[in-house]
């Protein structure tokens, strides 16, 4: 199994838009990937004698990690912190299986400074009702208000100088195209931002 995000219909283009239940599909279908993913590789800790595990992880672990940190920001009700137990499992097991490797740590720092951005934009918006409201047709689940946090290439590291130039916007205003926040008072909810589907 390999997740290619880039190449998903979660990313947003202005000139080229997807119908929302395109993306709702598209996120269904990864957060599907990613938990069988983090099953298999629990499996594996669990089951697989560590001198046969690979150390050769970084590049579908990142996009499952990625669409988990998404995950984590779906809250259930009464949940006030962003974390889910599939998130946390995988991250527990990627530690245990990469104490060994160079690249282990660098992955860490990689996956926190994502869930970081991500939560930055989770408190900038969390008590904006209007601005929440217009993500409605983009939710996969009940408060899955959050644009999600996706590479725009084949990873997040192709331009090394400027880290947020790798993934896509998960501001509201610019997922969804909107100039400024004052402008969304104009879009009308009844009415989903995308082409119709096919």
């Amino acid at each position: 199994m390999h997740i290619l995000l880039y190449q998903s219909e979660l990313v947003r283009i202005e000139n080229s838009p997807i119908h929302p239940e395109r993306i709702k599909a598209a996120k269904i279908e990864c957060l599907k990937v990613s938990s069988e993913i983090s099953n298999l590789f629990d499996w594996k800790i669990k089951n697989v004698p560590r001198p046969y595990w690979c150390q050769n992880l970084t590049p579908w672990l990142t996009s499952c990690l990625s669409i988990l940190i998404n995950s984590c920001f779906i809250l259930q009700d009464g949940q006030t912190e962003p974390t889910n137990q599939t998130y946390e499992l995988l991250v527990k097991n990627y530690f245990e299986s990469s104490k060994n490797c160079i690249l282990g740590s660098f992955l860490g720092i990689y996956i926190k400074n994502l869930y970081d951005l991500k939560r930055i934009a989770f408190l900038k918006y969390c008590n904006n009702i209007s601005a929440l409201s217009l993500m409605l047709p983009y939710c996969s689940a009940p408060n899955d208000y959050y644009p999600w946090i996706v590479p725009k290439y084949s990873s997040y590291a192709k331009f090394l100088c400027c880290f947020s130039s790798n993934h896509t916007s998960i501001d509201i205003n610019e997922y969804l195209f909107i100039a400024s926040p004052h402008s969304s008072e104009d879009t009308k909810l009844d009415e989903p931002i995308g082409n119709p589907l096919p």
